[in-house]
């Protein structure tokens, strides 16, 4: 009896901590609210959101920005990959 109670708690508590809440930001920023923005928006300054994993977990996650933030986020990531390739010399000799 006290095994079928723990396992029904242990069950209860983890649904119970798997539901959170969106944060502030994106549950501000429902699909309504990011189309009434969209019509009015410069091209740049338009809201793209998309669902993505968050490293190590299978929870996808809402995540809104501008295109402009994307462009951005986009070039120093490749800037980053560039730099970092040039320092270290991958050439592919080992060296």
């Amino acid at each position: 009896m006290k095994l079928k109670f723990l396992l029904v708690t242990g069950c209860l508590a983890l649904l119970i901590g798997c539901a959170g809440t969106p944060s502030a930001e994106n549950a501000a920023l429902s699909d309504e609210n990011v189309a009434a923005h969209n019509k009015t928006a410069d091209e740049k300054d338009k809201v793209v959101c998309e669902y993505v994993k968050e490293t190590g977990s299978y929870r996808r996650v809402k995540q809104c920005r501008t295109i402009a933030q994307k462009e951005k986020q986009s070039e120093e990531a490749r800037r980053a990959i560039a730099d970092e390739s040039y320092q270290t010399g991958s050439g592919g000799d080992g060296q």
